[in-house]
């Protein structure tokens, strides 16, 4: 009773102390994570710290329990030391194939999203090399390149329009807001000419020889369905959206492909729980409408106050290699 009642005590101070400091947060449009989601955090940051001193302090109900505390604070600070530290940073590279008689040569396709740039870093740094290594003829980004708020993280957009300078592309970068850069990407592509284009409930053509590639981009919250937009039944047509939700709009629509973010694949992937927070489309490759598509757990994390981790989602690289019906695959 005495361990139930000093860790309850403990438990109280801590999440009032958290509870103010994430506050400010929630005024913020698009912060996916609530005061719950960061007291639960920092209470399980917190938690092994206070076992530790009640051990050390002489605390009467560390008198039998000492090697459980050991144990159990032990397990505690590896799994923090594994959601901070490692998977986040096992940036992994996903390929995909796809065949289809509109297109007369093999193109490739590199599909990112969630960058959530705070600073330019290794993980940045990274990631750029990865990317460059596949040899895209496209790129193509579901939205939030950077961390709100815009106002308080210069770095965030400055690292990047780094990225997306330092991206190789033989066809050009095409992005698409998400919520953390809503109402900001112009900022973000000022300067860049015509190696990035911003889609906002807009398409562009992308020709190459015989092969047409019909790409359109949402709003973050498109209310224009898809089969408004007449695109030519002979261009492979791809459609780009932030949220899965959206997919919606693809209903009657003749686009080949769709390709969302948005999720993190949960970020912290709890099963059961997570399919609650993020609903049918976590991450991966899904059907719609007879439309595949395609969630991308993006590669950075929710920033500003909330905790950087990841648990069992890895961030990812998609490369989608469109081939003719009669070739090959290859990667």
């Amino acid at each position: 009773m005495a361990f139930v009642f000093d860790t309850l005590i403990a438990y109280v101070v801590l999440t009032c102390l958290f509870v103010l400091i994430s506050v400010p947060v929630l005024f913020h449009k698009g912060i996916v994570f609530t005061i719950i989601g960061y007291t639960l955090y920092f209470w399980f940051l917190f938690f092994p710290a206070h076992l530790f001193f009640g051990l050390f302090a002489g605390k009467p109900w560390t008198v039998d329990m000492k090697l459980p505390i050991v144990i159990f604070a032990s397990i505690l600070l590896a799994i923090c030391a594994l959601s901070l530290f490692y998977f986040p940073n096992q940036i992994q590279t996903r390929f995909l194939t796809f065949r289809t008689r509109k297109i007369t040569r093999p193109v490739r396709i590199v599909h990112l999203s969630d960058i959530h740039a705070d600073n330019y870093g290794v993980r940045e740094a990274h990631v750029v090399s990865l990317v460059n290594r596949t040899n895209p003829d496209l790129i193509l980004i579901t939205g939030d390149m950077f961390v709100t708020p815009y106002e308080y993280n210069r770095r965030g957009i400055n690292a990047a329009r780094r990225i997306l300078e330092q991206l190789h592309t033989t066809k050009g970068i095409y992005l698409i807001e998400g919520h953390h850069d809503e109402g900001k990407v112009h900022r973000l592509v000022k300067g860049m000419g015509d190696k990035v284009k911003f889609l906002h409930d807009t398409h562009d053509y992308i020709k190459d020889n015989d092969n047409t590639i019909f790409l359109f981009g949402t709003s973050l919250e498109s209310k224009v369905t898809a089969h408004e937009h007449k695109n030519e039944t002979d261009s492979y047509s791809i459609y780009l959206a932030h949220n899965p939700k959206i997919r919606r709009n693809l209903k009657d629509s003749s686009f080949d492909l769709a390709l969302f973010g948005h999720t993190h694949g949960s970020q912290v992937y709890i099963p059961i729980v997570s399919y609650f927070i993020t609903g049918k489309c976590r991450h991966g490759l899904y059907e719609y409408a007879g439309i595949p598509l395609y969630v991308n757990a993006g590669i950075g994390m929710e920033g500003y106050l909330a905790p950087r981790i990841r648990w069992f989602t890895y961030p990812e690289v998609v490369v989608i290699d469109l081939i003719p019906e009669s070739s090959e695959p290859t990667n």
